[in-house]
């Protein structure tokens, strides 16, 4: 046989900007071998994908998931495609935990997300860990059905060293968290992320985490202050100073949209390494389009009241299921689109050259007209 599985007659879109392309796809030891016509090959099995997309798995760039995988590490997305989960957003991830500041560190949970107290005290989390390092090879040992990556998390940072979000942290305090965010991106951290409308902290605290950021070649994961432009000149600042490439999660501006646009486009002109991804509320809806009108907040508005009175604004007066709206605008369904290009999930290699799959800088712009070939190796099917 010339492969394992053969994936006939779809319409492949492989991840590299190409448009779709009608072919095969041939599996041999959990990997692709090779894409293209494949028509006198043959397979142990084989799939006819006729009338369906092929693609590489999803990457869910932003979640906060790091405790119900242990709960449920068959990750249910799978079924959706996605087989990629980064964990540890807006600065909170499961390490590093410092046992006499466990109740310090809930109180950072329950902030970024009150969802989490569903979770925090189900016997499959069991908080048996304390550094980052722990948690990676408590980890290890699960068996998830995607793929996994975890930022480490400010406030963690926060809690383990001062036990305060409230006030600036002091000189030998940063230097403690520099070791703990030593300690995560030498144990396979993607980077920092930070929760800065949450806690009080300068940007100078930002900057001297991030230099030890770069050290290990990870990144920088910014939920804004604000929804203000000098957040955004904040977060490109520390980028630049610490030499870190930039993530400005769920960018959503509410005026000077313009200018904010043009900070950023401004930044990565001088070379700065900066992207950013799109704002989601709660329930399916969706941020009003960068530039247009609505309120933020109407979206957790929207999300307020019981499940049921949530799920009764999804149906129209007949009962029928319709798409969520915002302001007056509906979900546009697409990545952030601009007058340069659009943006797109790559995944390289770790530095350390171990072969561990990991994002490095996971989104790259990508310019319109430009085409790519490479890296068709971006879906890992390896069996579990």
């Amino acid at each position: 046989m010339d492969f394992d599985l053969l994936v006939r007659n779809g319409r492949v879109v492989d991840g590299s900007g190409n448009p779709w392309f009608r072919g095969d796809i041939g599996i041999r030891g959990g990997r692709i071998a090779e894409m293209g016509r494949l028509g006198a090959s043959e397979a142990e099995r084989v799939i006819d994908a006729r009338g369906l997309i092929v693609a590489p798995g999803f990457i869910d760039i932003h979640t906060h998931n790091e405790l119900t995988l242990l709960i449920s590490p068959e990750a249910e997305k799978i079924r959706m495609g996605v087989t990629t989960e980064v964990v540890g957003t807006c600065g909170v991830s499961a390490a590093p935990v410092a046992k006499e500041r466990f109740e310090e560190l809930l109180v950072a949970f329950y902030t970024v997300g009150g969802g989490y107290s569903f979770f925090t005290d189900d016997a499959a989390v069991a908080w048996d860990w304390s550094t980052f390092g722990e948690f990676m090879r408590k980890i290890e040992r699960l068996r998830f059905s995607v793929n996994w990556g975890s930022y480490v998390g400010h406030l963690n940072l926060r809690a383990a060293t001062t036990g305060r979000f409230d006030r600036a942290a002091t000189d030998s305090e940063i230097e403690g968290m520099k070791r703990l965010v030593a300690e995560a991106m030498e144990n396979g951290a993607f980077g920092l992320s930070t929760a800065l409308s949450y806690v009080t902290a300068e940007t100078e605290e930002m900057i001297e985490l991030c230099k030890v950021v770069d050290r290990y070649g990870g990144h920088y994961a910014q939920h804004d202050r604000d929804r203000t432009i000098g957040s955004t000149r904040e977060g490109i600042e520390i980028a630049e100073r610490a030499g870190v490439p930039l993530q400005l999660s769920h960018h959503t501006k509410t005026g000077a949209i313009d200018e904010d646009l043009g900070l950023i486009e401004q930044a990565r002109a001088r070379g700065t390494d900066v992207l950013m991804d799109f704002w989601f509320v709660p329930y399916g809806g969706q941020a009003p389009p960068l530039g247009e009108g609505g309120r933020a907040d109407e979206g957790h508005r929207a999300a307020e009241g019981s499940r049921g009175e949530a799920e009764d604004q999804g149906r129209d007066e007949e009962g029928r299921h319709v798409r969520p709206t915002l302001g007056g605008h509906r979900p546009q369904g697409r990545g952030v689109r601009g007058e340069q290009g659009l943006l797109q999930h790559e995944l390289r290699r770790d530095r350390r050259g171990e072969g561990r799959r990991a994002l490095r800088r996971p989104l790259r712009h990508v310019r319109r007209g430009e085409r790519r070939h490479g890296d068709r190796q971006l879906a890992d099917v390896r069996g579990r």
